[in-house]
C-alpha cells in the first residue's frame, strides 16, 4: 500500500510537470503557427521535464531509500574512522514516515552487536552512528573480561594496544574485542583512563542500548539513556 501511494505520488508530480509546462506550449503551437514557439522551445522544456523527473527521484531515494552519511566523530573507532562515507539503506528497519520517521510497515528488529545510524537523542535534526548493545527489557553489564546479557557471559579478548592520531594528537589505546552471535567488532579505552565499566542495567521496554566503539570517547546511551525504535534510521551494512 505504502509503496503503491509512493508511487502514486510520483506520477502525479510528473503529470503536474507535463500539464503546466509541455501541454500549454503544443496548444500554443496549434493555436497560432506564426507565434515565437519554435522546436527549440519545446526542446528546452523537454530538458526541464528531464531534470525535474531525475531531481524528483533522486529526493525520493534520499527520503525513502538511501542516503550518503559521513562520520562525524572518533566515537566510533576503530572501526568507523572520522570522515569514511557510507550508504546506509533507509528500509533496513521498514519503510519509515519521513515526517516523524515512525515504522509504516513490518520490521525486523536490531540486533546485538549491529551497527546504527539513528537521530541524536537530545537533538533529532543530527544523525549519529552507534552499536545496539542492549535490546528491548535487556539486562546487561559490562567489565573488561565479559559483556553480559541476560545472564549470558560473551568474552572479551584484550588485542596488542594501537597508537591512534585523534584530531592530530597520538595517542595509545586498549583495543579489544568480542562477538554476540554473528556480530564480531573491536573497541578501545584510553590507555591512560580506568575501563569504562557498567553496572547492572536494565533496558526499558521500547528502547535500544546503543554504545560508540570508542568507550572513552563517544557520547551513547550511557549519558542519554535508551533510544526509542522511532529513532533509528538503517544499519550500516
Amino acid at each position: 500500500m505504502t509503496n503503491y501511494l509512493i508511487f502514486m505520488v510520483f506520477v502525479s508530480v510528473l503529470y503536474f510537470i507535463y500539464y503546466f509546462n509541455i501541454r500549454p506550449i503544443k496548444i500554443i503551437k496549434k493555436v497560432d503557427d506564426s507565434s515565437n514557439f519554435t522546436s527549440l522551445n519545446e526542446s528546452n522544456s523537454l530538458y526541464m521535464f528531464i531534470a525535474g523527473t531525475v531531481a524528483l527521484t533522486v529526493l525520493i531515494l534520499k527520503i525513502f531509500f538511501f542516503e550518503l552519511v559521513t562520520i562525524p566523530s572518533a566515537s566510533m573507532m576503530p572501526n568507523f574512522e572520522i570522515g569514511q562515507k557510507l550508504l546506509i539503506n533507509k528500509n533496513t528497519f521498514g519503510f519509515r514516515n519521513p515526517l516523524n520517521n515512525n515504522p509504516l510497515t513490518k520490521y525486523r528488529p536490531p540486533n546485538r552487536g549491529e551497527p546504527v545510524v539513528t537521530q541524536f537523542p537530545l537533538n533529532p535534526q543530527i544523525m549519529f552512528i552507534k552499536r545496539v548493545i542492549g535490546l528491548p527489557k535487556d539486562t546487561i553489564a559490562l567489565t573488561e573480561r565479559s559483556l553480559i546479557i541476560n545472564n549470558e557471559t560473551y568474552p572479551i579478548t584484550r588485542l596488542a594496544d594501537r597508537e591512534i592520531q585523534l584530531k592530530g594528537i597520538k595517542g595509545n589505546y586498549k583495543i579489544y574485542e568480542v562477538t554476540i552471535k554473528e556480530n564480531t567488532w573491536k573497541f578501545m579505552v584510553d590507555i591512560d583512563k580506568e575501563f569504562p565499566v557498567i553496572e547492572s542495567f536494565e533496558v526499558a521496554s521500547g528502547g535500544y542500548f546503543l554504545l560508540g566503539d570508542n568507550l572513552t570517547g563517544s557520547s551513547d546511551s550511557r549519558f542519554f539513556g535508551e533510544v526509542p525504535i522511532g529513532y533509528f534510521l538503517a544499519s550500516v551494512e
